[in-house]
């Protein structure tokens, strides 16, 4: 089974829905970014991405692979979203 970009999004909702019902605040996904075995999901509060206030932002958020063969995968805090990127076209880790 491949994935299509409209699966994956809907994925990446179902586990924000998970992860925002532990926060108790509304999540928002930005557009997926494209890479080589599938797309990258980031989201932050829905709250941070009106007022554009850091002490709006949530912690500990990193972003949601979803692979084209239907893996998914919450990847750490500590790079961004471009070395993640990065290291998942070249085949590797994230």
């Amino acid at each position: 089974m491949v994935l299509t970009i409209e699966e994956a999004r809907q994925i990446a909702r179902v586990l924000l829905g998970s992860i925002q019902s532990r926060i108790d605040q509304p999540l928002v996904l930005f557009e997926p970014r494209e890479f080589a075995g599938g797309w990258l999901f980031a989201y932050d509060s829905e709250r941070y991405i009106r007022t554009g206030d850091i002490s709006d932002a949530i912690g500990g958020n990193g972003p949601i692979a979803v692979f084209r063969s239907g893996n998914v995968q919450i990847l750490g805090t500590s790079d961004s979203l471009a070395v993640h990127l990065e290291r998942l076209n070249s085949g590797g880790q994230s």
